[in-house]
């Protein structure tokens, strides 16, 4: 095990510091930089509960507006100590690669240090899922599939050559609901899963939270750690974004660059 997870501390120093990281948290994978992370301090309460309750929490928004950095956040304050956590290794998987599910499985087996042989049958596969749980309920794994988008399709949005790939996620996924353990895997995806959506009503221990824009203060954090002034019109400027990070970083950072070229141009044209 300690060969596969190694501590936080040694793996994630650029994306998660790594002077007061709880070294007892073990990680596998790369969360992305949460450097400049504002606000969110209902919604990081609010996952951390629904991750202790549930096996799966199926987190969706549009694009841009900050789930993989929320959820990153979170593995922090689990790390720094600020959350409490339950969890004593953290996968993080990014799929938007599409992955078919033998190969996922394959990998999570490996990270998890699980002994079974990769040239095993598919009419096998179903045990390597039962493995996999098996170590899921020895060891309290947080497990993030990233960016899930065209990996599960739903109902009719399905492609025809898409659907046995639907049928097994849809079965995996299932049973990690269903059966005993102890861990939670995540998923982000831009759009609701409906089959979450069934489980979760017919009362499995799982969740769809929808993400939306940051506040207005949060928002106006960006553009103060951009140090942009004329902080009278930041409301005004910030309404069209509908509280998107992304944008918002994206617009801050093109507004640095025009300002910066006026300067230039100015410059110039005050040495002539």
């Amino acid at each position: 095990m300690e060969q596969k997870l190694e501590t936080l501390a040694d793996r994630q120093p650029e994306a998660l510091g790594k002077n007061s990281l709880n070294s007892a948290i073990k990680i596998a994978g790369r969360p992305p930089c949460v450097t400049g992370f504002q606000g969110r301090s209902r919604e990081l309460t609010e996952l951390a509960e629904l991750t202790s309750k549930n096996r799966c929490v199926v987190l969706y928004g549009e694009a841009g507006i900050g789930k993989s950095a929320l959820i990153a956040k979170l593995i922090e304050n689990f790390a720094n100590g600020s959350i409490i956590c339950q969890f004593k290794f953290v996968i993080w998987k990014t799929v938007q690669h599409q992955p078919k599910l033998k190969d996922l499985v394959n990998e999570l087996l490996d990270l998890t240090s699980t002994q079974f042989s990769k040239n095993t049958s598919e009419r096998d596969e179903q045990a390597k899922i039962s493995c996999l749980i098996k170590a899921l309920r020895e060891n309290s794994y947080f497990i993030v599939l990233d960016e899930l988008d065209g990996l599960l399709e739903d109902g009719s949005n399905a492609a025809n050559d898409r659907e046995e790939i639907n049928v097994e996620y849809n079965s995996f996924f299932r049973r990690i609901i269903e059966e005993e353990h102890s861990s939670c895997i995540i998923l982000t995806n831009s759009k609701p899963l409906k089959s979450m959506l069934k489980l979760q009503r017919s009362g499995r221990p799982c969740y769809s939270l929808k993400l939306g824009g940051l506040d207005l203060e949060a928002a106006k954090g960006i553009l103060q750690a951009a140090k942009l002034t004329d902080e009278h019109k930041w409301e005004q400027m910030l309404e069209p974004y509908l509280g998107n990070p992304s944008i918002i970083k994206l617009v801050t950072e093109k507004l640095l660059i025009i300002l910066m070229a006026a300067l230039q141009n100015f410059s110039v044209t005050s040495q002539n």
